[in-house]
């Protein structure tokens, strides 16, 4: 019996860390393909979890055009996927950032910034929150000083 929970441990160890190291592999017509694979943020931040009880929100949000998300940061890593539309991002200290439809990003942490919609259409993001129950994942914040 020892010798069968080794194999199976082994096994199992092998076959899921080459999941984890690929792409996920389905048979049939099934399909996967890599959104984002990174270990920063869209602006070079290192990516930090909070501490505390795990917490995943996910959010569809509509930016419609003549409007702006208003300046802020973020608590926790936010992961964030263009299903319509292009968002323009103004990042305190850097050029803005233009993300079209099917970019998918990991926001900025502790910079300071505010998007809005370019063109003509508004912006329909799905946005997931890697978050903690006691984290605030969008924090409010003045503009900076040179905007």
């Amino acid at each position: 019996m020892k010798k069968v929970c080794l194999f199976l441990g082994f096994y199992l160890t092998c076959y899921f860390g080459v999941i984890f190291a690929s792409e996920v592999e389905y048979t049939g017509k099934i399909t996967a393909k890599t959104l984002l694979d990174t270990t920063h943020t869209a602006v070079g931040e290192a990516i930090k979890y909070p501490k505390g009880q795990a917490r995943i929100v996910s959010l569809l949000v509509t930016v419609p055009l003549g409007t702006e998300t208003g300046w802020h940061t973020h608590g926790v890593p936010i992961f964030g996927y263009v299903l319509e539309g292009t968002l323009k991002v103004a990042y305190e200290g850097q050029e803005p950032k233009i993300f079209p439809q099917g970019t998918a990003l990991v926001d900025a942490l502790d910079i300071v910034h505010n998007g809005n919609p370019v063109g003509d259409q508004p912006v329909k993001l799905l946005v997931v929150f890697m978050s903690s129950i006691d984290a605030r994942p969008t924090i409010p914040a003045e503009a900076p000083k040179n905007k």
